[in-house]
């Protein structure tokens, strides 16, 4: 795994591992693309310095967004997608802080 390679090929896909600062859509997208993954679905968890969920504001068809600092994802999971020809992963977690307050959404 290099320093721009963050995943490693695995027998069932690929394990990634980012670290403080990445961008996780991002890095899923070029996963996406360098190794040519039509679809997949995606699961995860770790401590994360900051992260931003969306609420689904329904009549208004937009996601609300959030941030939080230092909480740790107890949950990830998600798919991976293709929508106009760029890579689309669709991804929603729970979190937890230090004081056990839960929050999860949409990862946007």
């Amino acid at each position: 795994m290099t320093e721009q390679q963050r995943y490693i090929p695995t027998p069932d896909g690929f394990l990634m591992v980012l670290r403080q600062g990445d961008d996780m859509l991002a890095r899923l997208g070029t996963l996406m693309v360098d190794e040519y993954i039509p679809s997949a679905m995606v699961s995860g968890f770790g401590f994360a310095g900051q992260i931003t969920f969306g609420f689904l504001e329904f009549e208004a068809r937009e996601y609300k967004p959030k941030s939080y600092e230092n909480f740790e994802v107890t949950n990830l999971t998600g798919s991976l997608a293709w929508k106009d020809g760029k890579p689309l992963p669709h991804l929603h977690a729970t979190a937890g802080s230090s004081s056990f307050e839960a929050v999860g959404g949409h990862s946007s």
